[in-house]
């Protein structure tokens, strides 16, 4: 099945996995923020799937999770298919159903450490 879901709607899954990762961490979003030289403002539009900013902001929150572009696609791509599949709106699923989400984002993040 091919990946047919609308930018915007893919912002916000990035952003849902940016937070799923950061509170695995343990961080707060000031930390994060800290972590890749941003300010915490531009912590919570990416996790509130306002925007991914600018590109060098993007390479900088998933280099400090030790993940590559690839890998991080990899997991966003794989969890827009899930909710594709489910048949449900990506609002529906990051409000209504996060830890199922999470879990989708734990199972591909185990399936990407399988594939490397």
């Amino acid at each position: 099945m091919k990946l047919t879901i609308k930018q915007n709607d893919y912002i916000k899954v990035e952003g849902f996995v940016i937070m799923v990762l950061r509170k695995e961490k343990g961080w707060s979003k000031l930390q994060l923020a800290n972590k890749c030289n941003v300010v915490e403002r531009t912590i919570s539009r990416i996790e509130n799937g306002l925007n991914f900013c600018k590109k060098d902001h993007e390479l900088s929150v998933i280099n400090v999770f030790n993940l590559s572009p690839t890998e991080f696609s990899f997991v966003v791509d794989n969890v827009c298919l899930c909710i594709q599949q489910k048949n449900i709106s990506v609002e529906y699923a990051l409000k209504q159903m996060p830890h199922q989400v999470k879990k989708e984002i734990d199972y591909y993040k185990k399936k990407m450490q399988l594939i490397l």
